[in-house]
């Protein structure tokens, strides 16, 4: 029998995370004080804080720690040497193990699992199926959830989420309210932030930077120390690498590249299997596609229009409303304003 001072021991806080549990049902873990549910499992070697709690039937084993004012419930397992603090949750069939740190208000659930030296801190919620392992962190009131995975020395923080089947790795940065998704991957140095959102397969690496309100999407490759950024969008299996820039509300898709030091700018749009290179701009309402190739220093802009095979380089300008379309060639200092360029053509230098 428990006497009526044992009763008055257990807070009411404690007795309400169990529904009809009394005094009877609950015991102080003899290494640190806290507070035990008799379905709950916690070994000797294990500590649990005063005001931290264990219940359901949840687990804390090996030489882990509940600090604080935590919580371990439902059927969550704590292990090794994890450890929980400040006001954060472990619940449902969650994991925390190795050298793991849950703490702040953030909260573990579904069937997660916090491994090796990962740290999950602010109001974080680890959640669904993710995986957070290596040295990453997740703070802020970011949201790893589904079959996500973060791994090595990875941030998610302030409101970003990373969810579906997608991976951010080795020391990659997702900020803000950024959004990875659907089995994207980001890695390498790269960095994701903004209100900017990579999904369907796209991936982000190396150096790469992707900002503002950019979408990256359906298999679509950002690498090297490109940024995309503004409204910008990059999709199907278009690549932008090397210190390319695609800004404001343009449009890379198919399997257009951008590369070098090339810039996509204004609502302007590469598609098909064009290739953007050197240090050439392509920008105000103008469309690149087919096989169209613009490289070194050479511009399209306004509304003009280069397709089919054509080939624009040097320091020519193709602009206003022109067509270049074929086999046409525009280089040197040339100008095209006006007159359509098309077939076996070619502009020779002014």
């Amino acid at each position: 029998m428990h006497s009526t001072d044992q009763l008055e021991a257990v807070p009411q806080a404690v007795l309400e995370l169990e529904t009809g549990s009394t005094a009877a049902d609950w015991h102080q873990h003899s290494l640190g004080g806290g507070w035990v549910y008799r379905e709950a499992r916690v070994a000797r070697t294990a500590f649990v804080a005063p005001n931290a709690v264990v219940c359901g039937r949840a687990q804390v084993l090996d030489y882990a720690q509940v600090l604080d004012h935590a919580r371990v419930v439902g059927e969550a397992c704590v292990r090794d040497h994890a450890r929980i603090g400040g006001h954060a949750v472990v619940e449902e069939r969650a994991e925390a193990r190795d050298h793991a740190v849950i703490e702040g208000k953030a909260r573990v659930a579904g069937t997660a699992c916090v491994s090796e030296r990962a740290r999950v801190e602010g109001r974080a919620v680890i959640e669904g199926t993710a995986r957070v392992g290596g040295n990453a962190r997740i703070a802020g009131r970011a949201c790893v959830a589904e079959r996500a995975r973060v791994e090595g020395r990875a941030e998610v923080s302030g409101g970003a989420r990373v969810v579906g089947g997608a991976k951010v790795l080795d020391r990659a940065r997702i900020a803000d309210r950024a959004w990875i998704g659907q089995d994207a991957e980001v890695s390498g140095d790269a960095k994701v932030f903004g209100a900017a959102v990579v999904t369907d397969y796209a991936r982000v690496l190396d150096h790469a930077r992707v900002a503002g309100h950019a979408h990256v999407a359906v298999s679509a490759v950002i690498a090297g120390r490109a940024r995309v950024a503004g409204f910008a969008e990059v999709s199907g299996d278009a690549w932008v690498a090397g210190r390319a820039e695609v800004q404001d509300a343009a449009w890379i898709g198919g399997n257009a590249v951008v590369t070098e030091a090339a810039r996509v700018f204004g609502r302007a749009k590469v598609y098909g299997s064009a290739v953007i290179a050197g240090r050439a701009s392509v920008c105000g309402a103008a469309e690149v596609l087919d096989n169209a190739r613009i490289a070194e220093d050479s511009v399209v802009a306004g509304t003009a229009e280069v397709c089919g095979h054509a080939r624009v380089f040097g320091r020519a300008m193709v602009y206003g409303d022109a067509w270049v379309a074929g086999h046409a060639v525009v280089f040197g200092n040339d100008r095209v304003c006006r007159r359509p360029v098309w077939a076996d053509s070619r502009i020779e230098p002014a």
